[in-house]
Formats: structure tokens, C-alpha cells, sequence
């Protein structure tokens, strides 16, 4: 009998089911660079994302069961189209200032605003669990990693000393007497701490927990993930000190770990057994009446409409960005100065910035207020993920050799930025500016801003642009030149010709 309904419910809601597929399916097709970026992180067999295709499988599941089980004829609303139409702008921004993160966020909440216009509020309201279970398949929670890793070699190395073992801990370094152990960040137990609460999640959405029992599962499941670990990691430390390092789970243990997590799901799912026993949805479920069956209805209009107009919605950000997306190469810039006859091109440099990424670097030497410069450029004709001007990893110099001196504010108002910058012994004077489109700008978000706003110009260069004086002794003497002279330096900026002669657009 229970075959016949499910066979009855799907037959009576087949258009729907088929409505919906073919949404995602083209939702899938339109965000389909994001989406090869989630891939490429799920497939990473034995990484923190490595469930991700789990996840994303179990929340396409109760989606669709979610929709046969739903008895409410689909009420479309317009205003949810408002979402779509901002998620969208959301996904445009991090796709075109490489900020993958904000683009990846922005694809589960576009599909849920995609079911809230076809099939209403109640039943978008309904399905906000899976929206959040499908968060633990987005990268976001990496920023976990240093935390977790922190505790595990605190409890690790509180374990070593109740053993006595002769250890030494040098951050996540462990020497032992027969060599060092360390506690990368793949042994932090992201992966564990993100299945046991994805778990958690789907088991609490299944047998419909409330939110008191749903927290004190998420917390039950990130105890014994984090516990699992340190045992894991423990184990390993002391078979590494008894085996003096030749032990075959010093080389490969990842297969160890989930062995290990597969036992601590058995404690995991008995506590939340017995939450669940103590749900008083547990009992009303069981005798609760099969739910009627509902009526075969045609699409209406109103359906028909909003399928529409949720695809042309879902096509305006990818669209826009293909229509935009000028591709830059070296060859169709032209970078000059027009500083008269001051500077002139010079190639051999004794320091540059370290930047990574750039497509080409560019430099002048000559006369600047009275003293020696020169004038480097780096040029990144066309930004990409892991090849941006903005990133984490680029920077003037290292930290322990960079000073920064503030704002220089130029005659023109110009943003400008002062630094002094140790290298070899040799202490330089650096005054500098990000130049996204022609705009400058010292700060990072502004120049992300810069680089999205560039994308309907069709200038989407950006470069690193700065003035080097090589100091005589600490730069005093320089700083007290240059900040009696501002309108040179302005000059220097202001005349700094970065200019796209042909550039290629996807359309044309």
C-alpha cells in the first residue's frame, strides 16, 4: 500500500517535480564556474570537503520527497523574485573580484529563492533546514582550522605529559627522540567536526526535532567529533614514539581516521536516539492519520509565469558578467609615463614588491624632488581566481621587513600610501597605490569595489603601482624631501598612462 500512495503521490505532482529538476538543472548550467569551484573542492578525497557531494545528494533527496509530501497547491510569489535578482548582484561581485567564497554562498540561497517564487513562502519556509545543511558543503568554515588545530596539540600534548614521554612541542611541531611529528592542519578534525554536525542536521530534519534538540544534537555530535580526534591524533603520536617513527600509520592514516569516526558514530547515534525518545513528535508522529491524497492540477498561469520569470532572473548575473568580461592579455595595454623627460624606462630592478600573479612588470628611473626613484608597475592585465592584485599573499615585503608610515596625501588628493621596507640591509622609501581602471585607491575593500565597478567599463586591469627612493641611512631624510615636494610625487601618479588599445570582448 505504502509503493501504490508514493507511486499515486509522484504521478500526482510529476509536472512539478519536473518543473523543479529542470530549474536546478539550469541553475546549475548558469553558475556553472561556481559550481566546478565546489567540485573541485569535493573531490578532494580524504579533505575537510570531501562529503560534499553527500551532502548535496541527501539535500536534493529530501527536497523532492519534501515536495510529494507537501499537500498546499503551489502558490507563487513575485516578491521572492527581489532575492534572486540581489543573490545574483551577490554572485556577480565574488565572481568578478575573485572573492569565491561570496559566490559560492550566493548559489544554495538563489535556489532556495528560486522555490520560494514557484512553489511560495510555506513550503520555502519548510525546506530552510536543508538550506543550512547544505552550508556545511561550502568552504567557509576553513577559518576553524587554526582553532581546532590549537586544541588538539593542547590536549595532545597534555596526554604526552601524563605518559611522561620525552617530548618537545615547538608550535604544532612534536620532537620526539626518533624524529618530529607534526600536526598539520588536515589533523585539526575539520572534516570530522563538519560530518558529525552535517549528520546531526539530517537527523534532526528527518525525525523533525525542534530547535532546543537540534542544538544539543549539533553540540553532542561536535564533542565526540572533536574527542574522536584527539584521540586520533593521539594515537598516532604514541605509536610514532613506541614504533620510533617506522610504524606504517606514520605515512598513511587517513584510511585510521575514518575507521576511528566510524566508531564514534555508534555512541553518536545511540545519544541521539535518545534525544529523540524524549521528542514528543516521536509519539504524535507514529499515530498520526496518512495525509490525504492531494488533486491532480494543470500549471496554472500564475506557475507557468513564475518559472519564467525565475530563469530570466537567474540568467541576469551570468549575463551580465559574459557580456562585460573583457579579456585583457599584455599585449593590448600600453603602459607609459609622461613625466616629460625625467624618467625613462629602465629594466634592471634591485627589489620589487612580492607579488605573484602579475602579467607583467614595468619600470622608470630618474630625478624625483631632487633624489634618485624609480617607478615600478605591476601589471595584472586580467584578474582570475588564485591571479589577483587583492590577495592574502601579496604583499610589499614580509612583515618583519616592512614599516608602514601611513596616508601621503599629494597635492591632487591623490590616495597614497608611505612605507619603509628593509631588504638586504638596504632600507627604501616606498610610496604607493593599487590602480584599478585608472581610479586609485590604498585599501583593499575599495579596491575590490574598484575591480567590480571596472567590470561594465571593460577595463579590468588593475596594477600595483610604486615609487622606490634607495635611503642613505633610515629614510628621514628622504621622508622630510618628499613630503616638502608633494606636487612631483602627484605628478608621477597622476601622469601614469595605463591604457587598453584593444581590448577583446566575448561577444564581439
Amino acid at each position: 500500500m505504502h509503493i501504490r500512495a508514493l507511486t499515486s503521490e509522484i504521478k500526482s505532482k510529476a509536472w512539478v517535480l519536473v518543473t523543479l529538476l529542470g530549474v536546478v538543472a539550469f541553475a546549475v548550467l548558469a553558475y556553472w564556474p561556481t559550481w566546478q569551484s565546489l567540485h573541485n573542492v569535493w573531490a578532494m578525497l580524504d579533505q575537510s570537503y570531501s562529503h560534499g557531494y553527500l551532502i548535496a545528494l541527501v539535500v536534493v533527496y529530501w527536497l523532492f520527497k519534501a515536495v510529494l509530501q507537501y499537500q498546499a497547491s503551489p502558490k507563487p510569489s513575485y516578491v521572492a523574485v527581489l532575492g534572486i535578482i540581489a543573490l545574483g548582484g551577490l554572485w556577480l561581485f565574488g565572481e568578478a573580484t575573485q572573492t569565491l567564497l561570496l559566490a559560492q554562498l550566493a548559489l544554495p540561497c538563489l535556489l532556495w529563492f528560486s522555490i520560494f517564487a514557484i512553489l511560495g513562502p510555506r513550503f520555502a519556509v519548510s525546506v530552510v533546514p536543508l538550506l543550512l545543511i547544505f552550508i556545511f558543503a561550502i568552504p567557509l568554515w576553513d577559518i576553524l582550522t587554526p582553532i581546532l588545530r590549537g586544541i588538539t596539540t593542547y590536549v595532545v600534548q597534555f596526554g604526552v605529559s601524563i605518559l611522561g614521554i620525552p617530548a618537545y612541542f615547538d608550535g604544532f611541531k612534536i620532537e620526539v627522540p626518533a624524529g618530529v611529528i607534526e600536526i598539520a592542519s588536515s589533523c585539526a578534525g575539520l572534516n570530522y567536526f563538519l560530518m558529525a554536525n552535517a549528520f546531526a542536521a539530517i537527523y534532526s530534519y528527518q525525525n523533525q526535532l525542534d530547535a532546543k534538540r537540534t542544538i544539543l544534537c549539533a553540540l553532542v555530535a561536535t564533542a565526540i567529533a572533536l574527542v574522536g580526534n584527539w584521540v586520533r591524533v593521539y594515537i598516532l603520536v604514541l605509536v610514532g614514539y613506541y614504533s620510533n617513527m617506522t610504524h606504517s600509520l606514520m605515512h598513511s592514516h587517513a584510511n585510521f581516521g575514518w575507521i576511528l569516526f566510524g566508531v564514534c558514530m555508534v555512541p553518536m547515534l545511540y545519544v541521539f536516539g535518545r534525544i529523540y525518545a524524549t521528542s514528543t513528535q516521536a509519539q504524535s508522529a507514529a499515530d498520526e492519520p496518512s495525509p490525504p491524497k492531494t488533486q491532480v492540477d494543470l500549471p496554472s498561469k500564475a506557475f507557468i509565469t513564475s518559472v519564467l520569470l525565475v530563469c530570466f532572473c537567474l540568467a541576469l548575473a551570468p549575463a551580465t558578467l559574459h557580456w562585460n568580461s573583457a579579456k585583457g592579455d599584455v599585449a593590448s595595454y600600453e603602459v607609459s609615463t609622461i613625466n616629460g623627460a625625467k624618467l625613462s624606462q629602465y629594466s634592471a630592478v634591485a627589489w620589487r614588491p612580492a607579488f605573484k600573479g602579475y602579467d607583467a612588470h614595468y619600470s622608470w628611473l630618474g630625478p624625483v624632488a631632487g633624489l634618485q626613484a624609480q617607478l615600478q608597475v605591476l601589471l595584472y592585465a586580467q584578474q582570475a581566481q588564485g591571479k589577483e592584485l587583492i590577495y592574502y599573499d601579496n604583499l610589499l615585503a614580509p612583515a618583519h621587513n616592512l614599516k608602514k608610515l601611513g596616508d601621503f596625501n599629494a597635492n591632487g588628493n591623490m590616495p597614497l600610501a608611505m612605507a619603509v621596507v628593509n631588504s638586504g640591509g638596504q632600507q627604501r622609501l616606498l610610496i604607493w597605490s593599487y590602480n584599478l581602471g585608472g581610479k586609485y585607491t590604498t585599501s583593499p575593500i575599495s579596491a575590490k569595489l574598484l575591480q567590480f565597478l571596472s567590470l561594465f567599463h571593460q577595463q579590468p586591469y588593475a596594477a600595483l603601482v610604486v615609487l622606490v627612493f634607495d635611503c642613505q641611512t633610515n629614510c628621514t631624510q628622504e621622508q622630510a624631501v618628499i613630503h616638502a615636494s608633494p606636487s612631483e610625487i602627484d605628478v608621477i601618479f597622476s601622469q601614469l598612462n595605463i591604457k587598453a588599445l584593444a581590448p577583446s570582448n566575448k561577444w564581439k
